[in-house]
């Protein structure tokens, strides 16, 4: 193997180790190294804190007043409409059901005031029979406020 083919293909393993985010917990990779990659961290970091803590008020505030959420029966527009939705996940204690975490986290910068963040989720011991597992893809969105959550697609 000659010298440049021998540095593509160092470069090339130095590459895919540097993008493997497959261990469980990995923060989220992004495609372009944007400096607003710890911000868009913290926004999807809080929305499993809120979960977990129960505060699904504090989950929903962590979208835009005017996000969209994609449901089976059709499109939630805004705060209130999002949280009626995910009222489904209150227990009677009125603890939220299940445990949240995110895994395989990818961001893509799309422009400077917009973001995709693709991934996967595991809400475990769901009332205490089921787990529900899926990918989801979120929009976000930077404002005066800083990061917030445009649109959730998960299913």
């Amino acid at each position: 193997m000659n010298r440049v083919m021998r540095s593509i293909a160092v470069l090339g393993i130095a590459l895919l180790a540097a993008c493997d985010s497959s261990e469980p917990g990995a923060e989220a990779e992004t495609v372009d190294g944007s400096g607003d990659q710890a911000a868009i961290d913290s926004v999807l970091t809080e929305l499993v804190a809120a979960w977990n803590r129960d505060d699904l008020t504090g989950h929903v505030d962590l979208y835009s007043d005017s996000a969209t959420y994609t449901t089976p029966r059709g499109l939630d527009v805004g705060h209130a409409a999002i949280e009626r939705n995910m009222q489904y996940f209150v227990m009677p204690d009125s603890s939220l059901a299940g445990t949240l975490a995110f895994d395989d986290v990818l961001v893509r910068m799309l422009g400077g005031d917009h973001a995709l963040a693709t991934g996967s989720f595991l809400v475990e011991d769901v009332r205490d029979t089921t787990d529900i597992r899926g990918r989801f893809t979120l929009v976000l969105e930077r404002d005066s406020t800083g990061w917030r959550v445009l649109h959730d697609h998960s299913s």
